[in-house]
């Protein structure tokens, strides 16, 4: 998470695998899986989110990794196997169930994603739209998940007539963070333990993966967007523009073109792909490297002489806790990390590194998580988790 002396920005797609003569019936052979899904990225990145750089990039034995000396004494990195994270999260999401949040200002894509998500699972334009909801200020539990029956109101029956969003294979809430608070309290609830409740009336909503936009254009949005429903989010990516050069082509992609049938992939593929990722093995020494990490993160020296209380979650409460790692009487940030951050993580936090870091590896054609593909994900996974302290971005670490 610190700033890092060589910035790696990897600058084109990796191209391996074809959908070509795949037979999308034969849904048990996981290999013909992965190419079509390799060929679903392929097709996003060179026709319909055309211009994006590639942020997300790996080393690959025989083949060199240049470095590009910059004007300002860094270096720029060029992998020979790369992809953009803001097409690889939210595709690696509906693989997994996973959630995520798509972060930047108006008019970089994020809905357009998004929809190609929804799109990739089978569903058409018009049924997208239909199940997508719209954060407003005005935003009403009803609004979001279902409202009264009126007919057999009028009965003496009290039954609600669910929203598409709630039984949906495919979630999309856009502009989430215009939602009034009480409101996202209700989503919370359906986000965290995939249930809904309505006019006393309980319904346990199905897997699927969820899609949240936010605009962070003039302050961002309406509402401060609650805590606990931030830390449910698995992954965040951020919009940016695409390369000036690629403008003239940008302009003559049709947003409400559907995409070929051939890239679709059914419920029974998804559920394939699902547990084939879920089966990947972590090797030790990865998850050894990022249970360290983590351990770094909430560890404190000073916060205690007895050393199993030796965390951060024992200096102090609130703002006590800022103020003690920034005062000095406590670890020194340039050699501890966890000086440098606010929060502490959690369970939740590592179970969705693993999650995505199993997902990436798959998509690689790897058989097993290495350490590469936990540090791929971690960004994502704690961009919007965790909070730097007034230390680290007085010393511009962040």
């Amino acid at each position: 998470m610190l700033s890092p002396k060589i910035i790696a920005l990897p600058v084109s797609p990796v191209r391996q695998g074809s959908a070509e003569g795949t037979d999308v019936r034969a849904i048990s052979d996981v290999k013909a899986l992965l190419l079509k899904a390799r060929a679903v990225y392929r097709y996003i990145a060179e026709e319909r989110m055309i211009g994006l750089s590639t942020d997300t990039g790996f080393e690959r034995e025989g083949k060199a990794t240049l470095e590009v000396p910059l004007a300002d004494g860094t270096t720029m990195k060029i992998y020979p196997e790369s992809y953009a994270s803001f097409i690889l999260f939210p595709l690696l999401t509906s693989f997994v169930m996973g959630r995520i949040v798509l972060l930047g200002d108006p008019g970089l894509g994020k809905t357009q994603i998004a929809t190609l998500m929804g799109q990739i699972m089978g569903l058409t334009l018009s049924e997208i739209r239909a199940g997508m909801v719209h954060g407003h200020p005005q935003l009403t539990m009803a609004d979001l998940f279902g409202n009264l029956d009126l007919a057999k109101y009028r009965d003496g029956e009290i039954v609600p007539v669910w929203r598409n969003m709630v039984r949906a294979i495919f979630r999309f809430i856009d502009e989430f963070n215009r939602i009034p608070t009480k409101t996202q309290s209700g989503l919370l609830t359906a986000v965290a333990d995939q249930y809904v409740e309505l006019f006393n009336q309980v319904l346990q909503m199905e897997d699927a993966p969820w899609y949240f936009t936010a605009n962070e254009a003039n302050g961002g949005g309406t509402y401060q967007v609650i805590a606990a429903l931030w830390d449910r989010m698995d992954v965040s990516v951020r919009a940016v523009p695409i390369n000036s050069h690629d403008l003239g082509r940008a302009r003559e992609i049709d947003n409400k073109k559907e995409i070929p049938a051939n890239l679709r992939m059914a419920p029974e593929e998804i559920t394939v792909i699902r547990e084939r990722i879920e089966s990947l093995p972590v090797e030790s020494d990865a998850e050894n490297r990022l249970e360290y990490f983590f351990s770094q993160l909430n560890a404190s020296e000073k916060a205690a002489e007895a050393v199993e209380h030796r965390f951060k979650s024992n200096m102090g409460e609130g703002g006590k806790r800022g103020d003690a790692l920034w005062s000095g009487g406590h670890d020194d940030p340039q050699e501890y990390i966890g000086a440098q951050v606010e929060n502490t993580v959690g369970t939740r936090i590592y179970q969705s590194v693993i999650k995505y870091a199993r997902a990436l590896a798959w998509f690689r054609g790897k058989e097993s998580v290495e350490a590469e593909d936990l540090r791929a994900v971690l960004p994502a996974v704690m961009g919007h988790r965790i909070k730097p302290n007034r230390s680290a971005q007085a010393e511009d670490r962040w």
